[in-house]
């Protein structure tokens, strides 16, 4: 048998010349698969070539739920668990005539996942029972230009551990720490004059606190069962003591009076 030519490649070869056409083919298809591999390779290096960083903060930044909690005040809850209200003027309370509690993210599937609290400025009242029972909230800020707290704003939020009032609040309500047992320390603003009854009631983990320079009273039952606070100090301008606003407080040592004696005595 004579040797065929290959027509293709015109070289002389042993076999048939369909069989040459059939290799070709064949070679033709596995060019064609290593060029789809290399496209494959190639998305998959751009694609890990994207820091994670970006991702995660993509996720976590991803809106799980939104609405309206003010008149012009909205809220906004992220899948990393941030909370947050912006806006101008104030929240709504949140609180009905048969005292339930209504806050949009206080459903039983939404507080839990509350971890961190930022209210933005321009907003000027936090509504009553805001926070109550965000048992996994751990920070708060809160803005300047805030001026009055509602009642039971933070009341059994029991991982909360730090917070600071911005200067120029002047009012808060009643219950305002309530139950906060993990809570340590808080910083009050000079500008704080009026407090409403059980303010810090059975913070259990508060060592010390120091009122501010306005305070016109201490409330009834302030400090009740604060059974670690040591060292409270008081301004002159002090005038009340309410009932019971120290009971329970068994570490207490130390209360540092601005006044003079007369002053003390004549509360």
């Amino acid at each position: 048998m004579q040797p065929a030519y290959c027509f293709c490649t015109k070289t002389r070869y042993n076999g048939s010349v369909k069989t040459c056409r059939t290799t070709q083919k064949r070679k033709g298809k596995i060019k064609l698969k290593k060029r789809l591999l290399s496209i494959l390779l190639t998305a998959v290096l751009l694609l890990s070539a994207v820091p994670l960083g970006l991702v995660d903060t993509a996720y976590a930044a991803e809106t799980v739920r939104s609405g309206a909690c003010g008149d012009n005040v909205t809220w906004k809850l992220t899948r990393d668990g941030t909370l947050t209200i912006s806006g101008k003027g104030a929240t709504y309370d949140f609180l009905d005539e048969n005292y339930n509690r209504n806050a949009p993210w206080s459903t039983d599937a939404l507080r839990p996942t509350v971890k961190k609290v930022v209210v933005n400025k321009g907003v000027t009242y936090l509504g009553t029972c805001a926070f109550t029972n965000c048992t996994n909230l751990t920070s708060v800020s809160l803005p300047t230009g805030l001026q009055e707290l509602g009642a039971d704003v933070f009341m059994d939020c029991s991982k909360l551990t730090s917070v600071t009032i911005p200067s120029g609040v002047t009012s808060v309500s009643g219950d305002l720490f309530y139950g906060c047992t993990a809570l340590q320390t808080v910083s009050l603003p000079d500008s704080l004059t009026v407090f409403g009854g059980c303010t810090f009631m059975n913070c259990t983990s508060l060592t010390s606190v120091r009122l501010p320079a306005s305070a016109r009273a201490v409330s009834w039952q302030m400090f009740r069962n604060c059974t670690k606070l040591t060292t409270v100090t008081i301004p002159r301008a002090v005038s009340v003591v309410g009932a019971n606003a120290f009971n329970g407080c068994t570490a207490l040592k130390t209360v540092n009076f601005g006044g003079n004696q007369a002053d003390w005595k004549a509360m």
